[in-house]
Parts: structure tokens; C-alpha cells; sequence
């Protein structure tokens, strides 16, 4: 990609653009400017282990089960299919001119954040507890997707999973020599590997909200890591700057593009960046800034020359037939235990098998977050597999509890169960979804 010819060219039409626009082409779902050629873009979309929610695609394992395969190769083949997917996607859209959420070439991933706490309910996004293995897969991960064109936004910055009591977003009690030496090194792979977009997290480290946090997005992620990409906001993060505010949302919006955010997400606060500017609570030449990282991005990918090309569509996804390497890559993340008083279970006997558990019969949950819309017929829960896999067997099944409420009107009968029976077979966890239980 020509950077230099990018930059030139956005710097041409940044001269150009009122306050008004180019705060306009901070927001996440910037609009068109027609008068400038520019067209409408969306910069959310999700790839932790496929694309996520822009129709059918393949799915692979959770970027945790990746990382238990201690291979970057297979990680870099899981990018190269992810980007190959989603540049397809692309092409599709672009040629009939939709721009829609979830149809850019910007993806949320890899997750950088190293697994501190084992109650953190986005454990699975991340390559685990080890920044070296971190750095590495982040790496690997950067470049497979670079295959196809994508532009990565590695997440988050930083030391997210260095959560107080494992709640998600809560303050990262770390001094700087934790954040050096635990936290930084997989972010500083991901961006010597080409991360051209990076998102702040919403913790707090040593007091101070990332995503107010001029001292880290600047001085250690630009100056230290030698990044030079945008820094996207998380969602609602800079709303909840109120904290600092006193619920003003010029002053969050300002607050964020003095420490180096370029470009929000669902928040109420930039969408007045342009009354921060009138008050003088930030500079124009800041916001002109951001502005030009944005454009500068978007000109080096192509994102103004309508770059529909015609190419092989793919009809299938999800299917061994197409990327043979996704049964390997699954079966190469599975971690294995041995038991010798109880595994391996033997198929002859006529077992009454107890399966127990609000993950047992819920695929989505099983897969993991981020997961791509599945085809019919895709697919085999915990307890399908038990049951296909144990025809003499008495295999029974309970939900227990549920995840995202208090119910346990279900911890009755399985309890009945699990005594009637000769062993349980548990599927427990968690899942950030809503719709945890519905799919």
C-alpha cells in the first residue's frame, strides 16, 4: 500500500471539508459526503474465529482453543481463510454499492489481552495467559489477515484482562513494570506485524480511563510501539467518561480526541465533537488529525476507487470440501485429559449417562462468541455427540441453570439425574451473548 500517495491525497481533502464533515468521519458509521466523493462506511466487524455476522461462514476454534495448538502457522492459515472469506464478502457488497454494518474491510481482532483472571467472561477471545505465545499468535494472526486486505483493529489497549475480581472493563490495578512486561508485548507484535487500527480498552489503568489515557495511546502505543494507525473508541467507552465530566458530552468527545481516539463507536459523545471545537475545548488542527489518519486508511486500502474485483464467489462456507485445513485446525486446538479410573469410557457397556449443563445443548454458546451464523444442520452439541457416540448407553440430559439470569428452577431435577445415574457429563461456562440459551 503507497502511505505517502495516501496521505498526500488526504491531506487534499481534509483542506476541504468543514468542521461539521470532518467530525462526521469520526463516528463508526461515518455518513457519505457526496460533494467529496466520499461514501458511506462502517468500520464494526467481527473475525475473532470467522466473520462473524455477515452471513454463512466457516468457523473455526475460539481464539483460546487456537492458542492451546502452540502453532502460529495454523493460526496465520485461520487468518488467510477468515480474510479470504471477507474479502469475497466484500466484493459482493461493494459491487451493488451497500455499505451496511458489518460489510467493510476493517475487523475487530485479535483479541491482545492476556487472560489474568479465569472468572473474565472474554477469556475465549484471547490466546491465553503467556505474552511471548500472545505476541506470537497476534502476529501471525495480523499477517494472514493482511492476505486477502483486511485491516485489522487489534483489541484492547490495554490490559483489559487484567480484571479486578474478573469484572469485565473493571480498573487494571497493574504498576508500569506489569504493564511493560505482561501487557505491551503482544500489542507490540501485532503492530510490528501491520496492525494498521488499534482499540482502547474500557479499564482504567492506575486511575485513569484508556480511552482518556493521553499518556498511553500516545506516548507509550505511538511514540513507544512506533504505531501510526487509528485508535478506535470501545463501545459507549467515551459516554462513560461522565465520570470526568460531569456528564457533558462535548467534554467526553474532547477528552478522547486530545488523548489520541480517532473514530467512536455507539456513543452519544462525539456526535458533538464539532460544539467541542466551537467551545474550544479542542483544537480543529487535533480533530483535522484524526481526521486525516481516517482518510489516509481508507485511500491506501482503496476504499475510494470502489475496488470491486471479479473473482471466484464462494457458495459454500463451513464445509471441509472448502478449506480442508479447518477440520485439521479444530481438531489440532482440542486438549485432551486422561483419566485412567474413569476415561476412556467404554461404548459397550450400558451406561446411564447424565449430561448436565446450559452450554450441553446450545451450539452457539459451545462455538463461542463471535461466532458466525451457522447453516442448518452444521454442527454437533455436547449432548448430540454423546448420544451419537454411546448407542447402548441411557443418555439423559437437564438444563440445571441458565447463564444471563437467576433461574434454577432446573437444579432439582438435575440433581435427580446425576444420583439415577453413573456419571455426569457437565457443560458449564459462561456467554457474553444475549441471546445466551437461544441459539
Amino acid at each position: 500500500m503507497d502511505y505517502e500517495r495516501a496521505g498526500e491525497r488526504a491531506r487534499a481533502l481534509v483542506s476541504k471539508m468543514t468542521v461539521e464533515e470532518k467530525a462526521s468521519q469520526l463516528l463508526y458509521n461515518s455518513p457519505a459526503i457526496e460533494r467529496l466523493g466520499i461514501h458511506e462506511y462502517n468500520w464494526w466487524n467481527e473475525s475473532s474465529h470467522g466473520v462473524a455476522r455477515c452471513g454463512t461462514a466457516t468457523v473455526f476454534p475460539h481464539s483460546i482453543g487456537l492458542a492451546a495448538t502452540f502453532d502460529g502457522v495454523l493460526i496465520h492459515d485461520v487468518a488467510d481463510v477468515i480474510s479470504t472469506e471477507a474479502r469475497v464478502k466484500y466484493n459482493q457488497h461493494e459491487k451493488y454499492g451497500d455499505y451496511d454494518i458489518y460489510k467493510g474491510l476493517t475487523f475487530w481482532a485479535p483479541n491482545i489481552n492476556i487472560f489474568r483472571d479465569p472468572r473474565w467472561g472474554r477469556s475465549e477471545e484471547c490466546y491465553g495467559e503467556d505474552p511471548y505465545l500472545c505476541g506470537q499468535n497476534a502476529a501471525a494472526a495480523v499477517k494472514g489477515c493482511a492476505s486477502a486486505g483486511l485491516e485489522v483493529v487489534a483489541k484492547h489497549f490495554c490490559a483489559q484482562g487484567e480484571t479486578t475480581g474478573g469484572v469485565n472493563a473493571s480498573a487494571a490495578r497493574i504498576g508500569e513494570r506489569e504493564l511493560r512486561e505482561i501487557h505491551l508485548p503482544a500489542m507490540k507484535e501485532a503492530v510490528k506485524a501491520g496492525a494498521t487500527g488499534v482499540m482502547a480498552a474500557y479499564n482504567e489503568i492506575d486511575g485513569v480511563p484508556c480511552h482518556a489515557n493521553e499518556w498511553l495511546l500516545k506516548d507509550v502505543l505511538r511514540e513507544g510501539l512506533g504505531f501510526d494507525g487509528i485508535v478506535m473508541a470501545d463501545g459507549v467507552a467515551i459516554d462513560r467518561l461522565d465520570m470526568l465530566t460531569g456528564n457533558d458530552k462535548a467534554a467526553n468527545s474532547a477528552y478522547a480526541l486530545n488523548a489520541g481516539v480517532d473514530v467512536s463507536l455507539w456513543d452519544d459523545s462525539f456526535p458533538h465533537l464539532e460544539e467541542a471545537v466551537e467551545r474550544g475545548l479542542v483544537s480543529e488542527e487535533t480533530l483535522d488529525k484524526a481526521v486525516l489518519r481516517v482518510l489516509e486508511l481508507k485511500f491506501a486500502r482503496g476504499l475510494f476507487e470502489h475496488p470491486y474485483l471479479e473473482e471466484k464467489p464462494l457458495t459454500e462456507y463451513n464445509v471441509p470440501k472448502t478449506f480442508p485445513q479447518s477440520l485439521e485446525i479444530a481438531r489440532q486446538s482440542a486438549v485432551l485429559l486422561k483419566n485412567d479410573g474413569v476415561l476412556p469410557l467404554k461404548k459397550e457397556k450400558k451406561l446411564r449417562i447424565a449430561v448436565i449443563g446450559p452450554n450441553a445443548d446450545a451450539l452457539y454458546q459451545q462455538l463461542g462468541d463471535y461466532t458466525p451464523p451457522l447453516r442448518d444442520g452444521v454442527g454437533v452439541t455436547v449432548l448430540d455427540g454423546i448420544r451419537n457416540e454411546f448407542k447402548n448407553a441411557d443418555v439423559r440430559y437437564a438444563l440445571g441453570c441458565t447463564i444471563c439470569d437467576d433461574d434454577t428452577s432446573g437444579i432439582a431435577e438435575a440433581e435427580k439425574l446425576a444420583e439415577e445415574s453413573d456419571l455426569v457429563i457437565l457443560a458449564l461456562g459462561g456467554s457474553s451473548s444475549r441471546f445466551a440459551g437461544a441459539e
